[in-house]
């Protein structure tokens, strides 16, 4: 990814996403017993006893495992918009985005180095949590006895089960704005051939 040179202040994350990332969902809460059946039944026969302080630990682990997988959700909607920008491509919801955290152009004419700006800063910053998460992460994993990728394995599926409502709209945007990119390239190529009146629509 380029990096830009920053002429405003770091952004910090939008709020929606910031929401997300550093909210529980239910079914990882301690009042949720499905999280603590799967880790029972799943690491059982990997460890002789499993203890209320084991679970705990391995939902503190799951938490952050969550964290991790929601940024890369972004991450991917967020490169998404980072490659239509540096076409000059501006998708609305980026356009919304501006207008509701009340950014002003100070000049239309670096409308897309602006725009461009905006989006990289969002990334940044999302790399940034990420690898944050990524260290706390190995932290803890390294630091409870017996566990094994076999046990992030289930815990990832676990979660995965319960993100698809989460990352199949993003998924669904993410290919129309390909669509999008891939048309709007099109059309540059065909304006580059110079039509004549009859065959441009």
């Amino acid at each position: 990814m380029a990096q830009l040179p920053t002429t405003a202040k770091k952004e910090p994350l939008l709020n929606g996403m910031k929401q997300e990332i550093e909210k529980i969902p239910d079914y990882l809460t301690e009042q949720n017993l499905s999280f603590r059946e799967m880790i029972v039944n799943k690491i059982q026969s990997k460890m002789r006893t499993v203890t209320t302080k084991h679970v705990e630990e391995l939902r503190k682990i799951a938490i952050l495992i969550y964290k991790i997988m929601i940024i890369q959700i972004y991450h991917a909607q967020w490169s998404t918009y980072f490659k239509l920008s540096t076409a000059s491509i501006y998708p609305q919801t980026i356009k919304q985005l501006v207008v509701q955290q009340q950014l002003k152009l100070k000049n239309k004419s670096n409308e897309n180095e602006y725009y461009l700006e905006f989006v990289n800063q969002q990334l940044s910053e999302l790399d940034h949590q990420l690898k944050q998460y990524q260290i706390e992460l190995n932290l803890k994993a390294n630091n409870f006895h017996g566990y094994t990728l076999s046990i992030q394995n289930h815990i990832e599926k676990y979660i995965e089960q319960h993100l698809q409502s989460f990352r199949i709209p993003i998924e669904h945007e993410i290919e129309l704005l390909h669509y999008d990119y891939h048309i709007q390239m099109l059309k540059l190529e065909f304006l580059k051939q110079h039509p004549n009146q009859y065959q441009v629509c």
